[in-house]
């Protein structure tokens, strides 16, 4: 049975046993076919919710990562994952869920990246999008997606 014929829920058990043996390539690679999965389902709230585990995910292999060239592999694939549910939410025209997306992107990428000066412009673009989700908040009724970033 390929990836593509498991259930979104077998993906996601996989990956997340994979994530408990510290196994974070196969863990990335399960979380980026099951949000595909669910992207393809066109299921908003399952795809949050994947990029929710994915942000504490990207946090604790980060710092327990031991090649250069693993920690390269494991985050790019953490950084498709929030490229592809920012697309998926823009289509859906979600933009709270978007710009959630890609706030955590630029944060992972400011996490992993070596240059400073680029890490402080991601970090404000990130403080700038806060702000945004914050104002967007306090005008809306969901208030969940909102305070996912948070």
């Amino acid at each position: 049975m390929s990836l593509l014929d498991e259930s979104g829920l077998a993906l996601l058990e996989k990956a997340r046993e994979q994530k408990k043996t510290y196994n974070w390539l196969e863990a990335v690679r399960l979380f980026d076919h099951a949000v595909d999965y669910y992207i393809d389902k066109k299921d908003p709230e399952k795809v949050m919710e994947i990029c929710t585990e994915v942000i504490i995910f990207n946090q604790y292999y980060y710092y327990t990562v031991t090649t250069a060239e693993q920690n390269t592999e494991v985050s790019s694939l953490v950084f498709e994952i929030f490229e592809k549910s920012e697309s998926f939410y823009m289509q859906l025209r979600k933009n709270p869920e978007k710009l959630v997306c890609t706030a955590t992107n630029l944060l992972a990428y400011s996490l992993h990246q070596g240059d400073v000066v680029e890490t402080e412009k991601n970090i404000d673009r990130t403080l700038e999008i806060c702000n945004t989700l914050n104002e967007i908040y306090n005008e809306e009724k969901d208030k969940e997606t909102v305070t996912t970033i948070s």
